[in-house]
């Protein structure tokens, strides 16, 4: 992986992609999912949904420590002024809804069982989770290029 250049060592482009590779890869997830959301956002009906019934099942996650998550079912006028229901195809344990209750959703028109709600947790938390990754991934490969050209520079 090293080369050898008029008598200087250089550490080739494949060893600075190894060492950057996770935070890059954390990177495009992020930006790609936030496009997502933001083309979502922009295309999406604003309307309210009541909740006409709440699924609740135990959380399985490992950092969950064996919670209730939820599941709300809207009823919204679509569009084409027909009512629907539709699921947030999402579970949180904050979301357990009074069946009756109205809240904020958004919609597709194209897309009439699915919803999302009009929140910080149901849009953006997921992107933002993804960068604290690609964030936290970067201190490791800060350290290794640091190490690296210590290295190069001892030995060149």
């Amino acid at each position: 992986m090293l080369r050898t250049r008029n008598g200087k060592r250089e550490a080739s482009w494949r060893m600075w992609f190894l060492l950057f590779l996770l935070p890059i890869a954390f990177l495009c997830a992020c930006l790609y999912l936030t496009a997502g959301v933001l083309l979502f956002y922009k295309n999406a009906e604003r309307t309210v949904g009541e909740v006409t019934r709440v699924y609740e099942r135990q959380d399985s996650t490992p950092w969950s420590a064996s919670q209730m998550i939820y599941s709300p079912v809207f009823l919204y006028e679509f569009a084409d002024a027909s009512l629907t229901e539709a699921s947030a195809g999402q579970s949180s344990p904050n979301w357990n809804f009074e069946v009756g209750s109205y809240h904020k959703i958004l919609y597709l028109r194209g897309r009439k069982g699915e919803v999302k709600l009009d929140n910080f947790e149901a849009l953006w938390a997921l992107p933002l989770i993804i960068a604290g990754v690609a964030a936290a991934s970067l201190f490791p490969s800060i350290l290794g290029a640091m190490l690296l050209l210590r290295w190069l520079r001892e030995c060149g």
